[in-house]
């Protein structure tokens, strides 16, 4: 999920925050690539290559897919879609409880799953999320909180599916940012 939370507001004193998945398949994953394991990514010209560990994010417009966000208010401008293109989606008040379900164009082997916590003007961050595939819960993942920054969750074993959803079930404070408070 190259899904980067990038933008956060705050109207009328609710407190939005956004997210950005990538959903990362092996295929044709040889010898070296599995090796590599959990290597960083490198970076690279196309978003359709395959990252250092060899594996590739089909979670991709170009490719097809769509999402769709529930549990919690999403801003119109800022749909779950946006999730999948890098720019992240719009989403809160409250942040636990939010959903985006990717529907990939076909079923794929998932093998894991990159959330990336927008880091903009204090944006929420996501604490700890549950992993969803074909409507079942395949992993609970605590995450860290590192703004801005990819956050890579492994399955413990690849699951097949074309539906892949990421709830948030819990959330960081909100940031005290260095400066002077901009009010509303």
């Amino acid at each position: 999920m190259d899904m980067h939370e990038r933008l956060t507001v705050r109207p009328h004193g609710a407190i939005w925050t956004t997210l950005a998945v990538i959903v990362f398949v092996g295929l044709g994953m040889g010898g070296e690539a599995a090796a590599a394991g959990r290597a960083a990514r490198a970076p690279k010209a196309s978003p359709l290559a395959a990252d250092a560990s060899g594996l590739y994010n089909v979670s991709l417009l170009e490719l097809g897919a769509t999402a769709k966000g529930s549990g919690a208010p999403f801003n119109k401008d800022w749909p779950a879609n946006n999730a999948l293109g890098g720019r992240g989606t719009l989403f809160g008040s409250p942040l636990k409880g939010g959903r985006v379900d990717i529907r990939l164009v076909v079923p794929a082997e998932i093998k894991a799953i990159e959330v990336t916590g927008l880091d903009y003007h204090g944006t929420l961050q996501p604490k700890a999320v549950d992993i969803f595939v074909e409507d079942k819960m395949v992993k609970h993942a605590d995450l860290p909180e590192t703004p801005g920054k990819p956050i890579r969750i492994d399955l413990d074993a690849a699951v097949k599916g074309q539906w892949v959803g990421i709830k948030v079930t819990d959330e960081y404070p909100v940031r005290a940012l260095p400066g002077p408070r901009r009010s509303s």
